[in-house]
């Protein structure tokens, strides 16, 4: 049961995939709320990850976490699709960050003081350059260092598909830097870094779907693709 269940978490989330990539870049399926299938993808992972909880009563913190994890991300996905309130959904996401940190169990206030060390240097930066700047970017600045803080000791610890979901969440969060890079800077038209920045909304799906799944995965499959209980370690 679990293994099958597993497989339809799977193919509906390639589905997803499969048509948000080629809508964002070919253009196809103009008709279908693509929006909402992007909203949805995050929403599939969160179903999933219950499901797993009720169906194995597992009282695992690393689970209470993950799923934790996903209910924020998907109220910041909410946040920053469908409404304006920008600087609530990176609030959101850094209560993710919050959440990877306890499941590796690191101190938050560590994390959190790299954060917000980071995003003083880069406002400094920013000034120095005469490059504007709002509390959101601020913001924006300090979730980014958490999740370089968090993507570092995932590394470090060797948590496998959780380490790879947190790199292709930074790969996603490079990319929304890049588009909202004219918001800040002028950009010459035609050049590489323009080229990039017409792409960057679009790329930035192509990384965050399957890492969002890859994190949802990360306590459910050992190397050796066999099930395990949420928070066992695969035998080394």
């Amino acid at each position: 049961m679990e293994k099958f269940s597993l497989k339809c978490f799977l193919l509906i989330e390639i589905t997803f995939y499969s048509m948000i990539f080629l809508s964002d870049f070919l253009g196809l399926f103009p008709h279908l709320p693509i929006t909402i299938l992007k909203f949805c993808t995050v929403l599939t992972c969160l179903f999933f990850s219950i499901w797993y909880y009720l169906s194995t009563k597992s009282s695992s913190r690393y689970f209470v976490f993950i799923t934790a994890s996903l209910f924020f991300s998907l109220f910041a996905d909410y946040f920053l699709i469908f409404t304006k309130f920008y600087f609530l959904g990176i609030c959101m996401f850094l209560i993710v960050q919050i959440c990877y940190c306890k499941i590796m169990q690191k101190n938050v206030f560590t994390m959190l003081a790299f954060g917000a060390g980071g995003s003083l240097i880069f406002c400094l930066i920013c000034r120095l350059a005469s490059i504007e700047i709002n509390s959101t970017a601020a913001l924006a600045a300090v979730y980014f260092f958490c999740l370089l803080f968090n993507l570092f000791h995932s590394w470090r610890e060797q948590m496998g598909l959780f380490a790879l979901g947190v790199c292709l969440l930074l790969f996603c969060d490079i990319h929304v830097g890049i588009g909202n890079l004219t918001l800040y800077v002028e950009l010459s038209r035609g050049g590489w870094l323009d080229s990039w920045y017409r792409i960057a909304p679009s790329m930035v799906w192509v990384f965050y779907i399957p890492g969002q799944v890859l994190v949802t995965l990360s306590g459910l499959l050992r190397l050796d693709r066999g099930l395990v209980r949420i928070g066992e370690r695969s035998p080394s």
